[in-house]
């Protein structure tokens, strides 16, 4: 997976050997062991391709492909000399999220005018729900854009484009996606929201599954949350995390390699009373990261879809929840 792209123009380069300096805006929330690879390939025109691995201990040798990438060979008749400086980053204070549950209903009935008539109730919920503005869920066993939770009398989902849902896309009560769905009705996601999502790729062609939220809106202006998973040839699968800086700038926030190729389970704490989301992967906490907001778009809606004609992309289930007072 590439994690970010700059062009070096060889017009800047000089005849003797120099040490040019690339900084690189979108390579974050890597862990301590991860892996990189730096790879130098033509911006146009034919030529060998090298790729290096970044090692702190050093050492010799160099991967070349001449057939963009099919095949790669071990040379050890070079090396590539560089640096790779960064910043390293700490757990913060501790953040707490506060939520509100319902533990009893109080009812009062008054007859009349006459204040003896009133008859005041009250009894413990058992299942103490949470508090919630709003809510939407699918377990996929049923045709989505059918569900009406809120009793509003429109479907909790739509397709983006309008089209109709297709029920044979529904397989064992998962969802083989084919276009993009949107929570409805818009929401600005102003309060705690926390969307938990169970689903995997299962083919290395396309971009992968995507989940996308813009949270914590103010007219046009909101922070964007966008997930991606990919299954790579290794047969395992990569989610990233990104917010954006602008409509066309992406920033990664989190990266989270090697999970298996199966069913991969997320969960989403977005607070944005401090511009934050919190990423747990499979049970894992992953960290917590600020989001930015910028000025876009006006979608409201959190999507669920296949990325770059993706065919492999399946969602178990998704349930979003924005907390109430």
């Amino acid at each position: 997976m590439i994690l970010e792209e700059k062009t070096l123009y060889e017009s800047s380069l000089t005849t003797s050997y120099t040490t040019p300096s690339i900084g690189f805006d979108n390579i974050t929330g890597l862990g301590p062991n991860d892996g990189l690879c730096l790879v130098l390939q033509y911006g146009s025109g034919g030529g060998t391709v090298l790729r290096t691995r970044y090692e702190d201990l050093g050492g010799s040798g160099r991967e070349l492909t001449s057939d963009q990438g099919v095949s790669w060979s071990y040379a050890t008749d070079g090396a590539l000399y560089y640096a790779v400086l960064g910043k390293v980053c700490t757990p913060g204070p501790a953040q707490s999220v506060t939520r509100q549950y319902v533990t009893a209903v109080r009812l009062s009935l008054q007859g009349s005018a006459d204040q003896s008539t009133r008859v005041d109730l009250a009894a413990r919920t058992v299942n103490a729900p949470e508090v919630l503005s709003a809510v939407w869920e699918a377990d996929f066993s049923t045709n989505p854009t059918a569900l009406d939770m809120n009793a509003d009398g429109a479907g909790d989902w739509v397709t983006h484009d309008a089209s109709a849902f297709n029920p044979a896309t529904l397989v064992g009560g998962v969802w083989r996606a084919d276009r993009t769905l949107d929570s409805n009705p818009g929401n600005d996601f102003t309060a705690v929201t926390t969307l938990d999502a169970v689903f995997r790729d299962t083919v290395t062609a396309g971009g992968g599954a995507a989940i996308w939220l813009p949270v914590d809106r103010s007219g046009t202006t909101y922070g964007a949350i966008w997930v991606r998973l990919n299954l790579l040839g290794n047969n395992t699968q990569t989610m990233t995390v990104d917010t954006k800086l602008d409509a066309a700038t992406d920033r990664r926030l989190a990266t989270v390699p090697n999970l298996p190729s199966g069913w991969v389970k997320l969960r989403l704490l977005i607070d944005p009373s401090l511009d934050s989301v919190n990423v747990r992967v499979n049970d894992e906490d992953r960290g917590t990261y600020p989001y930015l907001r910028f000025s876009g778009d006006t979608l409201r809606s959190v999507q669920l879809y296949p990325l770059s004609g993706d065919t492999g992309v399946e969602f178990d289930c998704v349930r979003v929840r924005v907390g109430g007072s």
